[in-house]
């Protein structure tokens, strides 16, 4: 299964700031999942080249969340999802988070 979150903090948010939340976040995800997490990876800011990237959409952070099969868990996409949504929205402040899989995942 796999899921991926988008993260948005408060616009002018500075790069570090933005990765600090993304640190938090990937905190919760790793507590959440333990031994079901086989990849977790993460990118902070968007846009091209290098000039704007710190100040166009240092608001802006991406984490991508590979798990073991659902064979292998006990709890589904939907629920680890739901478990993460709850958790993170009472543990992290100032930040924005939607939650989406492909149709595929379970």
């Amino acid at each position: 299964g796999r899921f991926n979150i988008s993260i948005e903090t408060a616009i002018g948010s500075t790069f570090e700031y933005t990765q600090g939340k993304v640190a938090e976040l990937e905190a919760v995800v790793q507590e959440r999942l333990g031994p079901a997490l086989v990849a977790m990876t993460s990118a902070v800011g968007r846009g091209g080249g290098t000039v704007g990237f710190a100040n166009s959409s240092s608001n802006l952070a991406a984490i991508d969340v590979s798990m073991v099969p659902r064979a292998e868990r006990e709890d589904s996409i939907w629920k680890i999802i739901r478990d993460l949504e709850r958790e993170a929205g009472s543990r992290i402040a100032g930040v924005r988070l939607e939650f989406a899989t492909d149709s595929l995942s379970s």
